[in-house]
């Protein structure tokens, strides 16, 4: 008796928690509906208990086999999926075992130890093999105070490792974020994630009876993160600590395939490039680089070959004599390389060891909807064969800037402006019926929206935008990213011109600024350079500087237009650098009073 009441134990609590609802779930509303109507037409059901199985015989001559969950159950029938046999065998079933009525006919039927048959009305025809089921099934209701108490005793760390560690890169990225997940609780949990994704978590049983919209029978991600959206929302353990854990697990069972080969001849390169010096360095080190910045991306080092194409491109600019070398640049260049090998070679900690590596291909995590405001634009171009043009976008409720880069390959046909001009007019992105320059003016909201760990914003096709209304400049509060005290920039941002190996962020020096009043604006001849000066509330001086090239030729004469006609913005967006120990403004875009934004380079 014993040991068959503890094979029953599992089934009777998957049989408990099939409720409408969670059938629904697993199968879907019209082959609930269908083994209803069967029901009504009555149909019946033989059954007995074989092994871990309840082995259901139907009077259509379909054979079920039900176990602890909606994965251990099978059919004779052709279908694959989830059948309606199935779902008539657990309606049967429950309406035997679970039901408060019909006890009298059952339980002297159960006591003779005959053959049993159940139908339509729940009443017993016959008995048989499942006698002791009866009381197994009947020992009571689940107690209302232990629903869900087993997600409760889940081993976090073992649930883990039924998924990759790049699947759990998503999640955390998620909960870094900030995404928000809606849990609501009825006769079961439902966890809404993103994309419409949607966990059901059961009031008993155990992970295997858990549902997901995307359909996986096995323990996918979302369950996962489900799971952890729960204990969270329900404070059964801190936000703190489930980072603690997922970055420890991480750190710990993170792989990455590293070609000591490849990091040995990149370093024996640049040990080679540092002993010849630069007056004695042959023009043929350039193929070399080149070549290893190849070799280095075909063995997944995309940092490295990133610097080293920097540094063939330094080494271009001093065969060229160009003015824009510098010989501290360079050799710092030429350190942080070094350093990076060195780390690549020690590190043992996947995290820090993948912020080292590089993204070859930037992955964009899915985070659900995103609620922008459109603040501006700017063009650029890089030496790496490309230019584009960046939109900057705020966030209020997170206080955090987004981008969106939009690139096309450089022709040298002298139409460069008139190319990124048509990008900027064009139909605009994510589905919206509106151009990019009307798109980043705009308030907007993006669904299915997906960010890489830079908050650049993905251009895939799967999001779709709308805009709101005109972006409201003049009324957010720009929290994090507004200032009108300059001491404040130069204590903010002084981090960020640390040395070091790590890769900053994309977004760090992006901010607005509002000065009190605008000082002098010079074009130095000597140094071909445009300085305007700005002046915070308490007499501190920041100065906007662009020095003249190419590039910055059609932004100078912008700038110079807005100072003679007394239009230089009341606040101003920009990345602030630094050089030779003092800060400066590189500006991107005028916010005015009355709600307009001026996009300098290409307005």
């Amino acid at each position: 008796m014993d040991s068959r009441n503890n094979k029953l134990d599992g089934i009777k609590q998957f049989l408990e928690l099939c409720s409408e609802e969670y059938i629904i779930n697993f199968a879907n509303k019209g082959l609930y509906k269908r083994a209803n109507k069967e029901i009504d037409k009555g149909i019946t059901m033989e059954y007995n208990l074989i092994d871990n199985y309840v082995h259901c015989i139907l009077s259509d001559g379909s054979e079920c086999d039900i176990g602890e969950s909606y994965e251990e159950m099978r059919c004779n029938c052709p279908s694959k999926a989830i059948c309606k046999h199935r779902i008539i065998a657990i309606l049967l079933l429950k309406k035997e075992f679970l039901s408060e009525e019909g006890d009298d006919v059952g339980e002297e039927l159960l006591e003779k130890g005959e053959e049993k048959e159940v139908g339509k009305d729940g009443h017993v025809a016959k008995s048989g093999e499942a006698c002791e089921g009866r009381q197994a099934f009947k020992s009571g209701e689940v107690a209302r105070q232990e629903k869900f108490k087993w997600i409760e005793k889940i081993n976090l760390l073992q649930l883990l490792n039924d998924i990759k560690v790049s699947e759990l890169e998503e999640i955390f990225f998620r909960m870094n974020f900030g995404i928000e997940y809606s849990v609501s609780k009825n006769s079961s949990i439902k966890v809404k994630l993103y994309d419409g994704i949607e966990v059901i978590l059961p009031s008993k049983g155990t992970v295997k009876n858990m549902l997901c919209s995307c359909k996986d029978r096995e323990i996918c991600s979302h369950k996962v993160e489900g799971i952890i959206a729960y204990l969270i929302d329900n404070e059964f353990i801190e936000f703190s600590k489930i980072k603690e854990i997922l970055i420890e697990y991480m750190g710990k069972n993170g792989e990455r395939c590293i070609s000591e080969d490849k990091l040995a001849s990149t370093k024996k390169l640049i040990n080679r490039i540092s002993k010849s010096g630069l007056s004695r360095m042959p023009v043929s080190i350039l193929e070399d680089i080149e070549l290893e910045a190849i070799h280095c991306g075909n063995v997944e080092l995309p940092r490295l070959e990133k610097m080293l194409r920097g540094l063939k491109s330094m080494l271009e600019g001093y065969f060229k004599k160009h003015s824009s070398f510098s010989t501290k640049g360079y050799l710092k260049h030429l350190t942080r390389i070094f350093l990076i090998i060195s780390s690549i070679e020690k590190c043992k900690d996947y995290n820090i060891l993948t912020n080292i590596i590089g993204e070859k291909k930037t992955k964009y995590i899915p985070i659900g909807d995103l609620h922008l405001n459109g603040i501006g634009a700017s063009a650029w171009h890089a030496s790496s064969g490309y230019e584009g043009l960046t939109y900057y976008f705020y966030n209020e409720e997170k206080n955090k800037l987004f981008s969106f880069n939009d690139i096309m390959p450089t022709y040298y046909d002298n139409q460069r402006q008139r190319k990124l001009s048509s990008l900027y007019i064009s139909q605009g992105k994510w589905n919206i019926q509106a151009s990019m320059k009307d798109i980043c003016r705009g308030e907007l909201i993006l669904s299915n929206c997906r960010v890489n760990r830079n908050n650049r914003i993905s251009s895939s096709k799967e999001i779709n935008g709308d805009i709101i209304r005109k972006s409201s400049i003049s009324t957010l509060d720009f929290k994090g990213i507004l200032y009108k005290e300059w001491r404040k920039i130069r204590e903010d941002k002084e981090k960020n011109f640390m040395f070091s190996i790590i890769e900053r962020e994309e977004l760090e020096n992006i901010l607005l600024i509002e000065p009190n009043e605008y000082g002098e604006a010079d074009f130095d001849q000597v140094n071909q350079r445009l300085t305007i000066e700005m002046y915070d509330q308490f007499g501190d001086i920041m100065s906007i500087l662009v020095p003249f090239n190419k590039e910055n030729e059609v932004l100078i004469r912008a700038l110079e237009r807005a100072v003679k006609k007394n239009k230089l913005g009341y606040r101003v967006l920009g990345r602030v650098y630094k050089l030779d120990g003092e800060y400066f403004i590189h500006p991107i875009s005028f916010h005015y009073k009355n709600g307009e934004i001026e996009n300098i380079h290409i307005d």
